[in-house]
């Protein structure tokens, strides 16, 4: 007796598809209201943090809920076209590395709302493509100031991970840091300054990035002074001499 193959039809498995993102959709939501916390979400608005929605749920407990669900690429594009906190950092956590090209990252990088959906998604996503150091060079060139600061923050998950880079990604990025650790702007200064102490615990980097803040040393400029020892604190604490 032949065996007779069943083929299921493509519009059906489609609906399948659909119906399977929509109960996701509706399960995150409710998981999202369920964790709401008013009181956090109050206090994040009062620093700065400022969203059109924001749940005011703590990372470890996105994460919790994160892992409830599949890493779907349609789940984490749903999650990151919504307008609440919650559900871009979702996205990132939710994006299968797979599935993420250059030309998403290009879209997500250029609508970045805050400071820190920038942080997350080199945490959780940027820092483990196969083309991060490609995407944090072409950023650092931006002019874009947020664009900048996600080429910092990138490299700085790089460099925390002991990865080196190309010579022409350490010119680039040297070149760019003895201008932006001086930027009026605080949080592109600090991205340029955290980058830089990432990149000079690693032996390899250390005499490059010193001779960065040497000049610092003995300047008669608080800040400048201020942001020397700020640096060689932190190599001097992981270096286990301080």
């Amino acid at each position: 007796m032949h065996s007779i193959k069943r083929c299921i039809p493509l519009h059906f498995i489609h609906s399948m598809q659909k119906d399977s993102l929509a109960t996701h959709i509706h399960q995150l939501k409710k998981q999202l209201r369920l964790a709401m916390n008013g009181v956090a979400s109050s206090d994040m608005r009062n620093k700065g943090l400022d969203y059109k929605l924001n749940f005011g749920i703590a990372i470890p407990q996105l994460k919790k809920i994160a892992e409830q669900f599949p890493k779907d690429n349609d789940l984490a594009d749903y999650c990151w076209k919504s307008s609440s906190r919650e559900m871009k950092i979702l996205s990132a956590l939710l994006q299968p590395v797979d599935y993420f090209t250059r030309e998403m990252a290009e879209e997500r990088v250029n609508n970045m709302p805050t400071v820190e959906i920038i942080q997350l998604y080199c945490m959780y996503l940027f820092q483990f493509l196969p083309f991060a150091e490609e995407k944090a060079v072409d950023w650092l060139q931006k002019d874009d100031t947020f664009v900048r600061i996600s080429g910092y923050l990138l490299l700085n998950r790089l460099f925390s991970k002991q990865q080196l880079v190309e010579k022409k990604t350490v010119e680039l990025l040297l070149d760019s840091i003895k201008n932006d650790i001086h930027s009026c702007t605080f949080g592109l200064k600090k991205a340029a300054a955290d980058c830089l102490k990432s990149f000079g615990r690693m032996d390899m980097y250390m005499e490059a990035a010193l001779s960065m803040i040497l000049p610092l040393k003995h300047s008669v400029i608080p800040q400048e002074k201020e942001l020397y020892d700020d640096i060689r604190f932190d190599w001097n604490f992981h270096a286990g001499s301080f």
